[in-house]
This record gives C-alpha cells, sequence and structure tokens, in this order.
C-alpha cells in the first residue's frame, strides 16, 4: 500500500526543493543587488559598465524583454521602446539603465518611477516625455539615483532642484534650459552636500544664459571634487559670458582635485593673472585647459608654484611655445604626466620636461616624435595620432 505513496512522496519532496532554491536564490540576489547598489556610489557610469552584466537591446524597436533577474545593467539607447517592454523592464533589478536618445513618453517615465533599485540613470534626449512627469520620476528614484545623465530641451532650471536628489555624479549635456540660475537652484538644495563630480557640456544656445555669475555658487559644494565644463561653440561668439574671472570661484572650491576648464574666450585672461588664482586651490592636483585656443605663454607664467599638481593637459592649446612650456618644471615639481597634441612645442620643450624627477608621460602628436633626442627618451613619451 505504501509502495503507491512513494511517487506522490518524491513529487512533495521535488517541489519542496524547488521551492527551497527558488527562496534562497530571491535572498541571494536581493543581497547581491544591495551590495552591488551600496558599492556603487563610489564610481561613475562607465566603472559601473566595466563591473556589471551588460544587455543591450539594440535590433528590436519594441522588443519584449526577458526578465532575467540577476541583470544589473540594461542599456536600449537609441530605440522606441512601448509600455509593455517598458513595464518589463521595470520588473529587471536594474541598478544601471541607458534610455538615451529613445522614445520613452509619459507612460514609460511613469513605468521607470517604479524602478527603485536604480542608482545609475541616462536619460539623455528622451523623447515623448514632458518636464512634469520627468520630475516626478526622479522625486520617486530619489532614494538610490547616484549618478544621472541628463541632455536635451527637457531639463529646466528647477527640474533638478525640485526633484530633491542627493546625487553624487551629475552630467548635463546640451541642456539649452538650463543655465545661471538652475546651478544656483542645485546649490540651493540637498544635492550641494552630495554632490563629488559635475559635468557640464554647454550648447549654443547656453550662450545667452551662463555667466560668470553663475559660477559663484560653486565653492557652496562642499563635496565637489571632479569638475568639467566644457562646450563645442565658438569661444570667440560674441554672447559668451565665461571669462577668466570665473577661476577665481572655482579655486575657492574647497574639495577640487580635477578641473577641465576649456570654455575660454579670447580676451579671458586679457584683464587680469586670473589664472594664478588656480594655485589657491589646495587640493588639486589635475588641471585641464585643452582648446583654450588663446591660452599665452606668459599666462603659464602666471601659473605659482603648485608642488600638488601631478597632471597638466594642454593640448589644443595652439598659442602655447616653448617659453611658456619651459617655465614649468621650477613651478611643478612633481608633474607626472602633460598632454601637449596639437601645441606649438618643439624638442627645446622636451629638453626642459624631461629633467623633471617625477614625469612619467608626454603626450604628443606623431609628428613631434622625429629627433634622436625624443627617441632617446620614448619611455617618457606617449604618442596621440594628428
Amino acid at each position: 500500500m505504501w509502495g503507491s505513496f512513494v511517487p506522490l512522496f518524491g513529487a512533495i519532496a521535488d517541489m519542496l526543493v524547488d521551492m527551497l532554491v527558488d527562496m534562497l536564490v530571491d535572498t541571494l540576489v536581493d543581497t547581491l543587488v544591495d551590495m552591488f547598489v551600496n558599492m556603487l556610489v563610489d564610481v561613475s557610469v562607465d566603472a559601473l559598465v566595466d563591473m556589471a552584466i551588460n544587455m543591450f537591446i539594440t535590433d528590436y524597436p519594441s522588443a519584449s524583454i526577458c526578465i532575467v533577474y540577476a541583470c544589473f545593467f540594461l542599456g536600449v539607447s537609441g530605440t522606441s521602446v512601448d509600455s509593455k517592454s517598458m513595464q518589463a523592464i521595470c520588473k529587471l533589478r536594474l541598478t544601471s539603465l541607458d534610455v538615451s536618445s529613445t522614445y520613452i513618453g509619459d507612460a514609460g517615465l511613469t513605468y521607470l518611477s517604479k524602478c527603485r533599485t536604480l542608482a545609475c540613470l541616462n536619460a539623455s534626449f528622451i523623447q515623448g516625455a514632458t518636464e512634469p512627469i520627468l520630475l516626478e520620476t526622479l522625486r520617486c528614484l530619489r532614494d538610490r539615483l547616484r549618478v544621472l545623465t541628463l541632455a536635451g530641451n527637457v531639463v529646466s532650471n528647477g527640474l533638478l532642484a525640485q526633484s530633491w536628489l542627493r546625487l553624487r555624479e551629475l552630467r548635463l549635456s546640451s541642456c539649452s534650459l538650463f543655465g545661471d540660475a538652475g546651478l544656483q537652484a542645485i546649490a540651493e538644495g540637498p544635492m550641494c552636500e552630495t554632490l563629488e563630480a559635475l559635468s557640464w557640456d554647454l550648447s549654443f544656445a547656453n550662450l545667452h544664459n551662463v555667466t560668470d555669475a553663475g559660477f559663484a555658487c560653486l565653492p557652496e559644494f562642499t563635496r565637489l571634487s571632479h569638475l568639467c565644463i566644457s562646450s563645442k561653440c565658438d569661444y570667440d561668439h560674441p554672447f559668451l559670458g565665461i571669462s577668466g574671472r570665473v577661476l577665481h570661484h572655482i579655486a575657492q572650491m574647497p574639495a577640487l582635485e580635477c578641473l577641465r576648464f576649456g570654455l575660454l574666450r579670447a580676451d579671458a585672461f586679457a584683464d587680469g593673472p586670473y589664472l594664478s588664482f588656480v594655485a589657491a586651490a589646495p587640493r588639486l592636483t589635475e588641471l585641464d585647459l585643452g582648446g583654450s585656443e588663446h591660452l599665452l605663454d606668459s599666462n603659464l607664467c602666471e601659473l605659482r608654484t603648485m608642488p600638488h599638481l601631478l597632471r597638466l593637459g594642454l593640448s589644443r592649446c595652439g598659442q602655447l611655445t616653448d617659453e611658456g612650456i619651459m617655465a614649468l618644471p621650477s613651478r611643478l615639481p612633481n608633474l607626472r604626466r602633460i598632454s601637449l597634441y596639437h601645441t606649438r612645442v618643439s624638442r627645446r620643450s622636451l629638453i626642459a620636461l624631461q629633467q623633471m624627477p617625477r614625469l612619467e608621460e608626454i603626450i604628443l602628436d606623431t609628428a613631434k616624435l622625429t629627433t634622436r633626442l625624443e627617441m632617446s627618451h620614448a619611455r617618457l613619451i606617449k604618442l596621440r595620432g594628428s
């Protein structure tokens, strides 16, 4: 009699084992997600892509997304994601999502607001979405979201401040409606105490609403250590409001370690030694003025001694010559890396630089490596194609 129950007991045992395994897997995934999100707040989006499991959907505009609970990173950039697919995406336990250049619509943003595990979001140039719904979505994600990339006209001066975000990294590009008032609004909110990296690429439309005065609030960002301000606009445009005076505000940032700033018009240094302000930044280890086409030798001579500076970028500074570069060794005794491609320097500068005891790398154009002198010091020289 009992023999007839053996298959039943076996089936029950199998079912219990399956339930137990499912419970253990769910618990493990939850633990891993929490651990990964906690680690994530200390890295950028680029580092996340290297660490996380990647799944990209590029060939299927309205793909039905398979729910994979172990997937941390999902990119659907450049696609058209319908509501059903967006609903499926938001059931994933994602920590990073890239929906840039995607037609997502307000309905998609509403689903996105339920993805509460997100720590990184790229919503650049999203289509079909309105600012009020984007604002509500960001508010719903504010507890975990730490890295945000935005671009396009959907970003106004009030969006980021009103979202109550506490980001560590913010990347803005071509946000024509975001200017001085927007940066000041962020400085008056909770992000002022958490932001560690800001990258702002200005568009032609920004030239009327971004001025020196807008950067006066930067010293209020007490943890901001990495600042990158750039633009693809013509630096000589008559409406460009950024001058050398802005470096006075930047130099007062208490945590500044890396400054990349190429947005300087032709008369930026005409009425004062503004570059000398940079030397006052006590923690600055990297300075990149690449693309400052009107930076002169005399401006480099304004730099005071900066023993803490390790990396210097002067690429695409077309007015620089040997005179300015040869003045650097006495001012930057601990420099380890210098970038000089697309400048007018010659081997005279290399002779001076190669006497610096801690210098490890000189980045030049391929055409610069033409003499036995450079060849004999090839251990320092890294070539970049013209």
